[in-house]
């Protein structure tokens, strides 16, 4: 019997456009095909992970709770007076309406209106230009149309059942125009009856049935619900890319008519970098908790986001020292106790530069405003040099182009530990690994020759920093 263990994927032969063809377990010998939306592993039986369907009914979701809610703004167009408007002398004109009431005179989704304002915003599409909550949810009903005609059906077949419903009712009505069967005639009576109950049932079925057939937005909704499965399974017939792309546009254009658009965050996720957001509520309003629309991380409220971030942000030199930062953002990723220190070491180098001597703190580049981008690592290294770190932490402290020589002194192997007694540990954690001072480390590491050229990433940016440092 083979043993049950959570497969762990890594991707296997990748394809020219960069998306994993399969993917493979690394402690077994499973494989299998990526998802035809997110190219992640997709462990179902259909083309799409599971994790995509139920973001596409989550859409249609969030679509038909829009489409119910009563806001009078996009009912009735009712909007506020801006007092802060039209301060001239002729004040407000005579042939206006208060309360923005002429605007009901005027279809906003009228193509004269549209035509304005595509000059008006040349880059945005028909349906987010749409301000009639009916009219960006008609977007949909072309879809509809197209997989109920692949698919050799109607989506809203209110005419068959119209007819099936008259069938039924006539049914009673000849029924009960028969003759009534004598008292004495048990069978004859009790097949009167189960005939009758038949009837009943067809006509209660048949008046279901229309009520489902009805052209409305609930029955579109529940009609594109029920065949997410085959329209991801037939992206040829049933162009699904394109229609997430649509559908998406339509709850977030739909949201914000009437009022339920969440509410954006200014800080991203410090998960996966994505957008944070405060839903609405129907009972209390404005929600306290924060998601992100990317991962999924969940914040309960104000101050658990600000501990999360701010926990996040110091961890930064630890986690990624190799990345870049101005000095502004090297800030915020250090105690506030050291921040004194650090603008101590820039006023210093700002001096050194002004001699035509090298600074303390390397500059590695520049960002697209023009400036000086350091390296994480070595911030920390000369605005908390007293700070405690094992061995891993103070390997990727110090720059690359030093890792090596240092790891040689770090080795309790190499005579060169004999000779270096000040990288012997100040103390060790509860585990017992070895706790040295990051700026030992850092004058150790300053002993080995830095030629090689080490390509740097700008935290932020995709440009790449080159830099040579010579030897010391």
């Amino acid at each position: 019997m083979n043993e049950q263990h959570e497969h762990d994927w890594v991707e296997q032969t990748p394809d020219e456009s960069g998306r994993p063809v399969t993917w493979r377990c690394r402690e077994c010998v499973a494989v299998i095909p990526p998802c035809d939306t997110c190219a992640r592993p997709n462990e179902s039986a259909n083309r799409v992970c599971v994790k995509c369907l139920d973001r596409a009914r989550r859409v249609l979701a969030d679509i038909d709770k829009a489409s119910r809610t009563p806001f009078a703004t996009s009912v009735l167009g009712v909007r506020a007076i801006r007092y802060d408007r039209g301060g001239g002398k002729g004040g407000r004109r005579v042939e206006s309406l208060p309360f923005g009431l002429d605007a009901m005179l005027v279809d906003p989704d009228s193509a004269e209106e549209l035509a304005r304002r595509h000059q008006e915003r040349p880059g945005r599409s028909t349906l987010e230009l749409l301000r009639k909550p009916a009219g960006v949810l008609d977007a949909l009903v072309p879809w509809a149309d197209q997989w109920a005609d692949r698919l050799g059906t109607s989506w809203a077949p209110i005419d068959e059942a119209r007819a099936e419903l008259k069938s039924a009712r006539q049914e009673l009505v000849d029924l009960n125009s028969e003759p009534a069967p004598g008292r004495d005639h048990e069978e004859a009576v009790a097949a009167v009856a189960a005939r009758a109950k038949a009837a009943l049932a067809r006509c209660w079925s048949a008046e279901t049935a229309c009520a489902r057939a009805e052209p409305t937005a609930a029955n579109l909704l529940r009609w594109l619900e029920g065949h997410l499965v085959w329209a991801a399974n037939n992206p040829d017939q049933s162009d699904w890319p394109v229609y997430l792309e649509e559908a998406n546009t339509v709850r977030r254009r739909l949201r914000r008519l009437v009022g339920l658009a969440p509410e954006i965050e200014p800080a991203p996720c410090v998960e996966c970098g994505g957008q944070v957001v405060r839903d609405w509520t129907p009972i209390d309003g404005l929600s306290d908790a924060r998601r992100c629309t990317r991962c999924g991380m969940k914040w309960t409220d104000q101050p658990h986001l600000d501990f999360v971030n701010l926990t996040t942000l110091r961890a930064l030199p630890r986690t990624r020292p190799d990345e870049l930062v101005t000095a502004d953002m090297a800030k915020a990723a250090l105690p506030t106790s050291r921040r004194a220190q650090l603008r101590l070491v820039l006023h210093r180098d700002r001096k050194r530069l002004a001699e035509g001597k090298e600074p303390r703190l390397p500059i590695r580049g520049t960002d697209e405003r023009g400036r000086a981008l350091h390296r994480l690592g070595d911030v920390w290294i000369a605005a908390d040099p007293d700070v405690g770190v094992t061995a891993a932490e103070a390997i990727a402290a110090i720059p690359p182009e030093r890792r090596v020589h240092l790891r040689r002194l770090l080795a309790a192997d190499v005579p060169d530990c004999i000779s270096a007694p000040a990288l012997l540990p100040r103390g060790r954690l509860s585990d017992g690994t070895a706790v040295y001072r990051l700026g030992t480390i850092a004058e150790a590491a300053a002993s080995a020759p830095a030629d090689e050229v080490v390509e740097l990433r700008a935290m932020g940016s995709g440009t790449p920093v080159r830099v040579v440092e010579a030897g010391s």
